[in-house]
């Protein structure tokens, strides 16, 4: 809020729930995906790739749907062409399913997905940090990264053998501040609000 310090999840739970869908996530994703298009990443952009797929689906379920309710009126029985129908409502409802995961990255984009793969094996990798991946700043820098990829814990326990500064940009009222404490803290409410925040744009954009 813009007289307020700190929000708690009271106050966040309220501003997201003021609106069952948010417009302003949604051009976020939009914009994400424009950009990344742009850079050559994707052949089109892959929000308009998966929603042409889900109408797609969703015309040949009701096309569909309506040919099973003129054949169970109009058919002699047995009705075995109605059979049809509904295999092809089973069809258009795999098709919605399966839309967002339908391929639009280039051999570029394949590239950088694989990459981001390595990286977070890395990240994921059970061994501790050893050498240069042992100093503060080498967890600060790649945490960021660490959270978006889902790997936060793995890579906070890769330095749990070693001694732990508290972040500057990091406050707590704790006299002292341990890697388990910082994480306890951080991470819950990292994750909270980023789960919110995906699930409340609009459901036309994957």
């Amino acid at each position: 809020m813009p007289k307020q310090l700190e929000s708690t999840v009271g106050d966040i739970e309220m501003r997201i729930g003021r609106h069952i869908f948010s417009r302003k996530i949604a051009q976020f994703y939009l914009g994400v995906y424009n950009e990344a298009t742009k850079q050559g990443y994707f052949v089109k952009n892959p929000n308009k790739v998966h929603l042409s797929w889900k109408n797609t689906g969703v015309v040949l379920f009701f096309l569909c749907f309506g040919g099973f309710m003129l054949g169970a009126i109009k058919e002699m029985d047995p009705k075995y062409g109605l059979f049809f129908w509904i295999g092809g409502m089973l069809a258009a409802y795999v098709i919605i399913r399966i839309s967002p995961l339908m391929p639009a990255r280039t051999s570029k984009g394949n590239q950088g997905l694989r990459e981001w793969l390595e990286f977070r094996e890395f990240l994921t990798d059970r061994r501790p940090a050893t050498g240069v991946e042992q100093m503060q700043n080498k967890f600060e820098e790649y945490l960021p990264y660490a959270i978006v990829l889902g790997a936060e814990i793995d890579w906070a326990k890769r330095f749990s053998r070693e001694r732990f500064n508290k972040p500057d940009w990091y406050e707590t009222s704790e006299q002292a501040v341990t890697l388990e404490s910082f994480a306890n803290q951080l991470y819950p409410i990292i994750g909270y609000v980023a789960d919110n925040l995906a699930r409340s744009h609009e459901p036309t954009v994957e």
